[in-house]
């Protein structure tokens, strides 16, 4: 067996065993004079399986099935008194398959947050949400799309400022994506995210993102613009949930003319979901329509979730209804997925 393997079914297997032990969320505390030197552990494993049939434009269908191996993570958080922090997290299989990791280190002050590492851009709510809380099995198209490496990590700076009633966040970026040790964007991109919660607290929050920079295929030294602006609406309690994003860019990551020159595109999508929960079991419905490049895709999904043992396993079934007409195809797909989580 391959050192990377064993490694892999390692910790694969101490994962299991952490998320299914419901560990408490501070795993050690020390005093050290009048400061105190605290950290915390937060993980999560899913594992699922889908069943999709597609019809093309002259009503022929076929089927696909697969099971899907386990992914997660693990993630340590290090405090020291109320200034200084730091974040490790490893991901079993972010990038092709392949483990990947991330580290943070950040200082405090008042209400202000300054931290540098690789880290989330600050996005929509999808993308900013921990893992555990999402609600639906797969991601909208549009959380793929904010950035023009997708939903994933990036490696920057970032400053943020936390007040009852209004939180802004600046990023600045590589634009690279994640474990990307090679800067091909000379430029830096600047990610920014501003909310008002006009009740005090976030559970209601209204709010806008955007994302200015290059896309990725730009040689060094060469500005490809890649723009996104955001607006969003979200009301999450524990009962319910209603949330909103609309989305819409410019980017020259279009497919080439024929002299190899890259095409400009425009984005414009917008999505509603929610949802509420009686007991243990949660039902959800979301409306997505996604247009790139005029060509527009529409997505309906629903389904339920059941939360056990503290909400720290939830079983998750969504089925989906695709419309994508650029590939004139319809698509019927159902997800199921197992998910195990502490925090």
């Amino acid at each position: 067996m391959k050192k990377e393997e064993f490694l892999r079914k390692l910790i694969l297997g101490l994962l299991l065993v952490v998320t299914c032990s419901f560990a408490q969320r501070t795993l050690f505390t020390q005093p050290i004079g009048s400061d105190t030197f605290r950290v915390k552990g937060d993980a999560c494993l899913w594992t699922r399986y889908y069943f999709q049939q597609t019809t093309d434009s002259l009503s022929a269908k076929s089927y696909d099935n697969s099971f899907g191996r386990a992914y997660g993570f693990i993630g340590a958080t290090v405090q020291y008194g109320r200034y200084a922090y730091a974040r490790y997290y490893y991901d079993l299989g972010e990038i092709n398959g392949k483990p990947a990791y991330d580290l943070i280190a950040g200082l405090t002050c008042r209400n202000f947050d300054l931290r540098f590492g690789q880290l989330k851009p600050p996005t929509g709510y999808e993308n900013m949400a921990a893992p555990w809380k999402v609600d639906f099995i797969d991601y909208t198209m549009a959380a793929a799309n904010h950035t023009p490496t997708g939903a994933t990590r990036d490696i920057g700076l970032q400053v943020s400022y936390n007040h009852k009633y209004f939180q802004p966040i600046v990023a600045l970026v590589n634009g690279n994506g994640r474990n990307m040790t090679k800067d091909n964007n000379m430029f830096k991109d600047v990610v920014f995210r501003a909310m008002i919660t006009p009740l005090g607290k976030p559970t209601l929050f209204i709010g806008g993102n955007g994302y200015i920079g290059n896309d990725t295929f730009a040689a060094k030294g060469k500005a490809r613009p890649f723009t996104r602006y955001s607006g969003e609406v979200c009301w999450v309690e524990p009962k319910f949930f209603v949330r909103g994003e609309y989305l819409m860019g410019k980017d020259t990551m279009g497919t080439p003319d024929t002299l190899g020159r890259p095409t400009a595109r425009k984005l414009n999508s917008f999505y509603v979901a929610a949802g509420f929960r009686a007991a243990n079991v949660q039902p959800v419905v979301r409306y997505e329509q996604f247009t790139l490049a005029g060509n527009k895709t529409t997505t309906l999904a629903f389904g339920a979730n059941y939360f056990a043992f503290h909400d720290m396993v939830k079983p998750m079934l969504n089925i989906s209804l695709i419309r994508d007409a650029a590939r004139k195809a319809d698509y019927a797909k159902v997800m199921f997925q197992v998910q195990a989580a502490f925090w």
